[in-house]
């Protein structure tokens, strides 16, 4: 056992996922509330324990690219310019107080579930993260946060083949009894690849019990001052936004900053970013192997597949309308059935009201893989690897985004990428590229994550989809079949996604989030300069 971690107490180690979903007007209408009510009240808090100024260096944070890409978009604004000056300087004090970061990369852009992404999708937003963590800290992530700890074999190899330092994911998954106060590891044959398991009980108790404010009736009976301690997780919007009460979203981010530095102190516990304790922990001891479940998540507990959903519909009379979009989804659906299919997990678990996720999450899917399909083969007589020029997109789109593309960054990127460079294939390929930012964008797990239709989640899935459709028009191709898939499939969900993704499609709105514009007038300067 890790004892007396740098010649200190035991480490406790909060590892808190911060994510909103990336959505069309989102940002007045939404997030600016949150940033402000949530996260930056947790960000500037002064702390009286640490007199490191502002933010709780103690924590490993996992801010989502979505989220990022918000605020990167709307800096000019005060919230967000105070959140991401906020975000910037957490990360710069923790790697001088503890040689490292205390920000987790997520390993899916948009936060989609990676498990059901094509693998070409698991590979572009894996790599478009990563790209956007290191623009905006300039420094590596610390670990690798799987969304909604969802994975899948082919998921941790990636992670494996990516170097990544280590994932947490829920102890369930573990194939034979596990201590969540030890490191543990995953062989995969791309690798091997480092996992820690959170303790869900303390866990629960801190995010969604009532034990929140007294962190000594928590752990009682359960110190353990001769372990590496216990790694907690949950949802940063816990300590504000998704308080119990509004007395409890005004408080929570005051029980944040008293439970990391005067509650778990109190105990002998310091608390820790989880890539620091990792690596005190792995200078007394190996972790130890471990093997795995085939797929889990931590929100969804069914295990279920294909053949039981189909044989409830047959019995409903609706196997012949929905098998087409049954096919569609991934043969395997254990621990995975929340965001495809009628789940027992969602608050109400019928087939009455969660049916409407098999067409919608399978239109999605094809719609996807179709558009990467069409981009792949369109684009071979511009660039060299369509794959490794769309990964590049985000280098240059970042730069834009935040108003600081030079004809520098754009030279660099049609260097590296473009056989051809004439304006007509420049603007072929942007718009295709925009729009595979935008069908990456309608995979968020936010769309089916609830059992309702008509939340507004869905609706952003939807408006990203027919907006990646538009762009791929613009580009000059056909996409007309794929267009009319996906509507079928989205008015078989519920006809009012249908009516969305029709009014998406005809207006004449500019689609949100596009750098097109910004790179073109790029394009069109250099152009008329040279």
């Amino acid at each position: 056992m890790a004892k007396n971690l740098s010649n200190d107490t035991c480490g406790i180690s909060l590892v808190l996922n911060g994510h909103q979903p990336l959505g069309y007007n989102r940002y007045q209408s939404i997030n600016k509330g949150i940033y402000e009510r949530c996260y930056l009240s947790n960000l500037e808090l002064k702390n009286y324990l640490n007199q490191t100024g502002s933010g709780p260096l103690g924590i490993s944070l996992n801010i989502s690219g979505a989220v990022l890409l918000d605020i990167l978009e709307h800096q000019n604004d005060s919230t967000a310019k105070r959140l991401l000056t906020g975000l910037k300087e957490v990360n710069e004090k923790a790697i001088t107080t503890f040689g490292v970061s205390n920000f987790v990369l997520q390993a899916s852009l948009f936060h989609s579930i990676i498990p059901l992404l094509p693998k070409e999708s698991k590979s572009l937003q894996y790599q478009w993260s990563d790209i956007l963590f290191r623009y905006i800290f300039g420094s590596q992530a610390s670990g690798v946060w799987l969304p909604e700890q969802a994975y899948d074999q082919d998921t941790l190899e990636m992670l494996a083949q990516e170097h990544a330092d280590w994932t947490l994911l829920p102890s369930w998954n573990a194939q034979s009894a596990i201590d969540p106060s030890e490191l543990y590891s995953v062989q995969t044959p791309k690798g091997e690849l480092a996992v820690a398991f959170y303790d869900q009980g303390l866990s629960n108790s801190i995010f969604f019990g009532s034990c929140n404010w007294n962190f000594s009736s928590s752990i009682k009976g359960r110190n353990q001052h001769d372990h590496m301690s216990w790694v907690l997780t949950g949802d940063l919007e816990r300590f504000g936004e998704h308080g119990l009460d509004e007395k409890d979203k005004k408080d929570a981010p005051w029980l944040l900053n008293n439970l990391v530095y005067f509650q778990i102190p109190n105990e002998g516990y310091r608390p820790w970013p989880f890539q620091a304790l990792l690596t005190e922990y792995k200078k007394a001891h190996a972790p130890s192997r471990v093997n795995l479940s085939s797929t889990g998540s931590w929100s969804c507990l069914c295990k279920g597949s294909k053949e039981g959903v189909e044989k409830e519909l047959a019995r409903r009379g609706l196997l012949k309308e929905y098998q087409p979009y049954m096919e569609g989804l991934p043969q395997n659906l254990d621990y995975l059935m929340r965001w495809c299919v009628p789940c027992g997990c969602t608050n109400h678990g019928s087939f009455h009201y969660n049916k409407w996720k098999i067409p919608f999450k399978s239109g999605m899917t094809n719609a996807l893989a179709e558009l990467h399909s069409l981009y792949s083969q369109a684009s071979e007589k511009i660039v060299s690897d369509p794959g490794a020029t769309a990964i590049d997109f985000m280098s240059i789109k970042v730069r834009a985004l935040a108003g600081k593309l030079s004809k520098r960054d754009l030279d660099g990127f049609i260097q590296r990428n473009l056989k051809q460079t004439d304006k007509g294939s420049l603007l072929q390929l942007f718009a295709m590229l925009e729009g595979i930012f935008h069908i990456e964008a309608a995979q968020t797990s936010c769309g089916t994550y609830w059992e309702s239709p008509f939340r507004i989640e869905p609706g952003y899935n939807i408006k990203h989809a027919a907006n990646s459709l538009k762009l791929f028009q613009q580009a000059g191709e056909d996409v007309k079949k794929v267009q009319d898939k996906l509507g079928a499939a989205l008015e078989l969900s519920y006809p009012g996604n249908g009516s969305l993704f029709k009014e998406v499609l005809d207006s004449k709105a500019k689609s949100e989030h596009s750098s097109l514009d910004k790179i073109m007038e790029l394009v069109s300067f250099s152009s008329n300069k040279s």
